[in-house]
């Protein structure tokens, strides 16, 4: 653009008007006219179009990127204002443009007018998208302003009788404004997807790539907030009161949905308004159930493996899936009486609450001489554990006025300080620290489709899922290291097999608590219709089979003792004519899909993981999903921080 400026100004540049002369001539006076109107037109149709696009497309961008950062803003009158400014912004660029016209096609410059034009059209879409996105958005934003808790841990009876049903109410009637503000931003999305960025002056590139990037993530931000308002208002409790079951899970101690269950709570929602909460100690629960009489049996797998002929609250997170765990704990709260049904039920690990507090740098918990930070939570928890006795409320009464600051601290932040932490809640929902399993079918489905729900469903068709549980009444998972390793040979379209090495490291340096040896109940979940090649490595070679879950379990006693390693082998084939539609290879036109999805235990740390695959050399690879390749190899090394899927492409011989 530089360069085509520089020719363009090229005559007029060349114009010297002689000062020398006292009297102009006819042909002075007509050069001076001239030159006024060559750069009279040249500023109208040039300088002023290219100046004016550029300021407005900077004014564009950073109106926007203000903008959605302020979806969630009740300040509709600033909002209101942004949007003046950028449709203020967007008709200046467009009457500039018109001025630019003839330059583009005397320079032959048509695919760059299209390409701008349709920038213009998506900004235009864009606009008109988010004004009724922010009106569709208005009431949750008023709803998150306006919050006041009538309960809080400090003091169980309703401080205030408000209820937010009008804003709930106004959420799923809104949802017609939504629609038609996902359409237009997914149409502006679509319409920058195809204009070419290399096309236009370089001055203006960054702000075209900006633009791009706004419109993806706004569609993104579109239709997640689309696909939430399906359920918010129904667990917000719109028409009736929903319970939900909140486990504290002490990952050091590792049990199947992330860890020892510590303290458990019950929160009841009615009409968006906290009306029931409540927090206790575990063992307090169980201490309660026995008094009354109470008896409970466990699962067969459980009783097995365990040796128990007696379940306790405390040991109702067996399965692995978080929705049997809910459906397991309803018998137990209802026999405590804290009600009938449970609506959904919420996980939480101690390396949660640490990545909150490292994030704000710590808080002050009543009846603590030190702030509680990220450094010390685990030392402090450590301690009630050792000095913990049935009857005592040390720990329940720390744990609640933790969870009470916690819930405070969320409760007076506003929409920035929500998005400041972000990235917490994010990887805690990704590293399984935090889990959340609803009984609403579309909640259900929104956090299972982003492997937030703890769920093993039938996804998890090939690669094998190892579960531990900790019964050595210590924290020795803060102690191990873990080598995982899978080898995956896929014969032909019909046959493949799995070869599975677990090698753990015991770094405990003595049997005093916290640290010691670690006694562990392995269980290995592989897919249901597998046969079984080889099993090396549990205790004194000992273990089971059977199906729990939709899953073949193979079971054992898997124990490293303080300093010691262990490693552990299995070996399993999957046949497409034992597992017919379950089968992980899927077949069309010539093209054969690999969808492997490896799971990560709720919890756990981060360990490494070797993955190979092999597949026949006749097969071209088409999309190796982002794994290493060498000849008909796949491989890669990571660490498994959270699950993992790998959608792989092959073209195959007929």
């Amino acid at each position: 653009m530089g360069e085509f400026i520089h020719k363009l100004t090229e005559p007029i540049r060349k114009i010297k008007i002689h000062r020398g002369n006292s009297r102009l001539s006819k042909k002075g006076i007509l050069k001076s006219i001239t030159t006024s109107v060559l750069i009279a037109a040249f500023s109208y149709f040039v300088i002023y179009p290219i100046l004016g696009t550029v300021i407005g497309l900077s004014v564009i961008n950073s109106s926007i990127k203000l903008l959605s950062q302020n979806v969630f803003n009740s300040n509709t009158d600033s909002n209101n204002q942004q949007i003046s400014k950028i449709e203020n912004n967007l008709t200046r660029i467009s009457d500039s443009f018109e001025n630019m016209g003839w330059m583009f096609s005397v320079f032959g410059k048509k695919s760059l007018y299209n390409d701008f034009s349709k920038v213009l059209t998506a900004s235009q879409q864009s606009v008109q998208g988010g004004k009724l996105l922010l009106e569709a958005t208005y009431p949750l934003s008023m709803y998150i302003k306006d919050f006041k808790p009538a309960i809080t841990f400090d003091d169980s009876v309703p401080s205030n009788t408000r209820e937010y049903r009008d804003y709930l109410e106004k959420i799923g009637e809104n949802r017609y404004k939504l629609e038609e503000a996902s359409y237009r931003i997914t149409l502006a999305n679509e319409i920058l997807k195809k204009i070419d960025i290399n096309s236009f002056p370089k001055i203006t590139q960054e702000k075209v790539i900006k633009i791009k990037e706004l419109s993806k993530t706004a569609e993104s931000a579109t239709n997640t907030y689309k696909e939430t308002t399906a359920f918010l208002p129904e667990i917000l409790g719109v028409t009736e009161r929903q319970r939900y079951l909140v486990l504290l899970q002490n990952e050091s101690e590792i049990r199947s949905t992330g860890g020892w269950i510590t303290s458990y709570g019950i929160v009841g929602i009615e009409g968006g308004q906290i009306r029931e909460l409540f927090v206790d100690d575990i063992y307090n629960a169980d201490g309660t159930l026995r008094v009354q009489g109470k008896r409970y049996s466990p699962p067969e797998s459980m009783s097995k493996a365990l040796g128990i002929d007696e379940w306790s609250f405390s040991l109702v997170n067996w399965s692995p899936d978080l929705a049997e765990t809910r459906i397991a704990s309803e018998q137990f709260v209802s026999d405590l009486g804290k009600g009938n049904d449970l609506d959904g039920v919420i996980t939480i690990d101690i390396t949660f609450f640490q990545k909150l507090l490292d994030k704000w740098g710590g808080v002050e918990v009543p009846g603590e001489d030190e702030i509680i930070t990220g450094q010390n939570i685990y030392e402090k928890v450590f301690q009630m554990h050792r000095e913990f006795t049935p009857g005592s409320t040390q720990k329940t009464t720390f744990l609640a006025n933790l969870a009470n600051e916690i819930i405070k601290k969320f409760l007076s932040m506003d929409i920035g300080q929500f998005v400041e932490i972000g990235d917490v809640l994010l990887s805690s929902l990704d590293e399984k620290h935090l889990q959340v399993s609803f009984k609403n079918n579309s909640a259900y489905n929104f956090f299972n489709n982003r492997n937030w729900a703890g769920s093993l469903d039938n996804k998890y068709n090939d690669a094998p899922i190892s579960i531990d549980w900790n019964w050595g009444g210590n924290k020795a998972n803060q102690y191990l290291n873990k080598n995982l390793a899978l080898n995956i040979s896929i014969k032909d379209e019909e046959t493949i097999d799995f070869a599975y090495t677990l090698t753990v490291e015991n770094s405990s340096t003595n049997n005093v608590y916290p640290q010691g040896d670690y006694i562990n109940y392995q269980r290995i979940f592989i897919p249901s219709e597998a046969q079984i090649l080889k099993v090396v490595g549990f205790d004194k070679n000992k273990f089971s089979t059977y199906k729990e879950s939709g899953l073949k379990v193979i079971g054992g006693w898997f124990n490293i003792p303080v300093k010691e390693v262990a490693t552990l082998e299995i070996s399993y084939r999957l046949k497409r004519t034992d597992s017919g539609s379950q089968f992980p290879l899927t077949k069309q036109d010539g093209t054969t899909f690999l969808d492997l999805n490896i799971f990560k235990q709720a919890g756990e740390r981060k360990h490494a993981y070797k993955l190979d695959i092999a597949y026949p050399p006749s097969w071209v690879l088409t999309n190796p999903a982002g794994l290493n390749t060498i000849s008909n190899q796949l491989s890669s090394r990571f660490e498994l921080n959270k699950d993992m899927e790998y959608k792989i492409v092959w073209n195959t011989p007929n």
